[in-house]
């Protein structure tokens, strides 16, 4: 029987590896391509040391390995102190500590491959301290294969007022023929009920879209459309605004008085009135030019008293408002001071559609 002295001196005891023992192995990086090209170290028109290193194409997403042999065009060595990359999807091993006048060295590079962009074309950079302060600066060149995206992080369009279906497209960029009937192409709910359908003619792709509207509303629809590679799976989208046009605005939304004459009650305040220009019409004059017409039926109410307004163009499709307010001799019950109108109401008529805006009223 082993006495329980020895049992707690041997599990108390350190464990020791022999040095020449064999570690685990860590598993190796899944690598989906290896590229070797090569580089040629030059003077740039500043003075610093470059190499532009045209890398070919390279797939979206995916990672791999560049042997990279640089030549050393200088006539003297530059001994390899530190390399640097611009981004950690990018490193750099080399194989020697110095490269030679007339010489090379042979890097090897590990590449992680963005598998979105706004561009398929691609540029990495690292450095190669060979000096205090001195570098060669290394550009890595490549275009993205595989990739479908759409160019710009968003995109805007606007709606003129009365329309029943707003019609647009939308760019789309893709490294790949890709046939548009089987892309899937879906949009947020927010947007309403739209069509998508894409078109490819040549090496230009993009995204039709029709919108359905309220030809009476000025809301603005905000949401994404998406398009999916069906071979992929690929998935891109962009944020998409389709602003409504307002039929007309009136500035200031404020509408201040000052009093003009005491003893009449009388004040008078100012305003500038713009019309869309789908609300713009035009008469036909006898020496063939066209004049622009006063806007149809526009009709300001006040709540209390009476409201007088006198319109003056000043501008295509706009008009300044000179509002003249009389006093009611209506007054308040508890402070029997008078009451005043707190808000306009702006009636405008378009055919058989009335566009209403409210104007807010303050007395200076």
């Amino acid at each position: 029987m082993i006495p329980k002295l020895l049992i707690a001196l041997f599990f108390s005891l350190p464990i020791v590896c022999p040095l020449n023992a064999q570690q685990p192995k860590a598993a190796p990086e899944e690598q989906s391509f290896s590229v070797a090209v090569h580089g040629e170290i030059e003077h740039a028109n500043s003075g610093d040391l470059k190499a532009d290193v045209d890398v070919g194409t390279l797939p979206a997403g995916k990672r791999g390995s560049i042997s990279l042999s640089l030549i050393n065009t200088t006539l003297f060595d530059l001994p390899i102190h530190a390399m640097t990359t611009s981004c950690s999807c990018l490193r750099a091993v080399a194989q020697e500590d110095i490269i030679p006048a007339g010489g090379k060295v042979d890097i090897e590079l590990r590449i992680e491959v963005p598998k979105t962009s706004r561009s398929a074309a691609q540029q990495l950079r690292f450095n190669i301290t060979y000096a205090d302060n001195a570098l060669v600066e290394i550009a890595l060149n490549y275009r993205l294969a595989g990739l479908i995206s759409f160019p710009g992080s968003g995109f805007s369009t606007t709606a003129q007022f009365g329309e029943k279906a707003h019609r647009f497209r939308i760019p789309v960029l893709a490294t790949e023929p890709i046939v548009f009937g089987e892309v899937l192409a879906t949009a947020d709910k927010s947007l309403g009920e739209i069509k998508l359908r894409g078109v490819a003619e040549g090496n230009e792709m993009w995204i039709e879209c029709e919108l359905e509207l309220d030809p009476s509303s000025q809301v603005n629809r905000v949401g994404s459309i998406y398009v999916q590679d069906p071979k992929s799976g690929d998935k891109a989208s962009i944020h998409c605004l389709v602003a409504q046009s307002q039929a007309f605005a009136v500035a200031p939304e404020i509408v201040r008085f000052t009093e003009l004459e005491p003893s009449k009650k009388t004040f008078q305040a100012r305003a500038i009135f713009k019309l869309d220009n789908s609300l713009i019409r035009y008469r036909k004059l006898a020496n063939g030019s066209q004049q622009e017409e006063l806007p149809p039926a526009i009709d300001w109410s006040a709540e209390f008293g009476k409201l007088y307004c006198d319109l003056n163009r000043i501008g295509p499709g706009i008009y300044r408002v000179n509002f003249t307010y009389v006093e009611s001799e209506k007054r308040d019950e508890q402070s029997q001071l008078p009451v005043r109108l707190a808000k306009i109401e702006c009636r405008l008529k378009t055919g058989k559609e009335v566009l209403s805006k409210t104007l807010r009223v303050a007395f200076e």
